[in-house]
């Protein structure tokens, strides 16, 4: 597309037309809340309290070696019958349940849709092992060091095995389903925030220059996966500084249009936010009428 087809609309208009719907606490986009904030919850009690609320697997033991008495008490990690490990599992499986059902995730071809909540479980206990806590609301300039960029992309190809595991146990569907991009972040998204969900209207924003003239020629191909996830972050962050922050500082600015949501998230969460937007405005323009 080239400028002069380009939309009308800016950064703050895409954002403000976002943050409008969050004023309402009953509009299905603030489910996102509800699961983040669960999730925080859960983080905050597991790091007020770390010796007795611990999720983290068991350490593989060595062959041939007998711990003492002192090292195995250290090691011990709740089992999965403790009451308290099993109702914070329990209540963020349910929370990214609802969260991924008012995202889209039970339609069409869609593996959840056949299950409850309760396949999200080995998902939360993943989430919460202590190695990817740092994940949590990092900022995108954080996230852009390797070795965070790895860690992010270890956790995603963790969450499709698991899901992957799932669909070979309990369905004979399509088991690539399970493995899609576009599952898996839309869980980091709610649950992290550290990373955009790769739905279709985000990805259509990505692939179109008339909404992101500035993002590398090589995310708007159509290949999917969009390049490496280093490549991805590297997007992303171009999206944010140049187009999402200066945004988000004139709508904080407008004394006369005030938005509870303007501040307080996540930064990927806001690129999450406006790159919607922008993809779902060229989908509405390229419907037909009736359609």
């Amino acid at each position: 597309m080239n400028s002069q087809n380009q939309s009308a609309k800016s950064p703050k208009d895409y954002l403000t037309d976002y943050l409008k719907r969050l004023e309402d606490g009953r509009d299905r986009l603030r489910a996102w809340d509800y699961c983040y904030e669960a999730f925080q919850k859960v983080i905050n009690e597991v790091e007020a309290n770390p010796d007795t609320l611990n999720f983290d697997y068991p350490p593989p033991k060595k062959k041939g070696v007998v711990p003492s008495q002192e090292v195995q008490k250290k090691e011990e990690v709740p089992s999965p019958e403790d009451p308290k490990k099993e109702e914070c599992i329990d209540y963020l499986a349910l929370h990214l349940g609802v969260y991924m059902a008012h995202w889209g995730m039970l339609r069409g071809k869609s593996f959840l849709r056949e299950k409850n909540y309760t396949i999200h479980k080995p998902i939360v206990l993943e989430l919460l092992q202590s190695k990817y806590r740092a994940l949590y609301g990092m900022g995108i300039d954080e996230l852009s060091k390797d070795e965070n960029a790895k860690l992010l992309n270890d956790l995603i190809k963790e969450l499709k095995r698991l899901y992957k595991e799932e669909r070979y146990l309990h369905s004979n569907v399509n088991r690539k389903l399970a493995t899609r991009d576009l599952v898996v972040t839309k869980v980091v998204l709610g649950a992290m925030g550290c990373f955009p969900a790769l739905d279709r209207f985000v990805l259509a924003a990505l692939k179109s220059s008339a909404y992101n003239p500035i993002v590398p020629q090589g995310v708007k191909r159509a290949a999917k996966p969009l390049l490496t996830r280093k490549e991805q972050i590297k997007a992303f962050k171009a999206i944010y500084d140049e187009l999402v922050y200066p945004a988000l500082e004139e709508i904080r600015k407008d004394e006369k249009n005030k938005y509870s949501k303007a501040s307080g998230y996540p930064e990927m969460k806001y690129v999450d936010m406006y790159l919607w937007e922008c993809g779902k405005a060229l989908s509405d323009k390229t419907k037909t009428p009736g359609s």
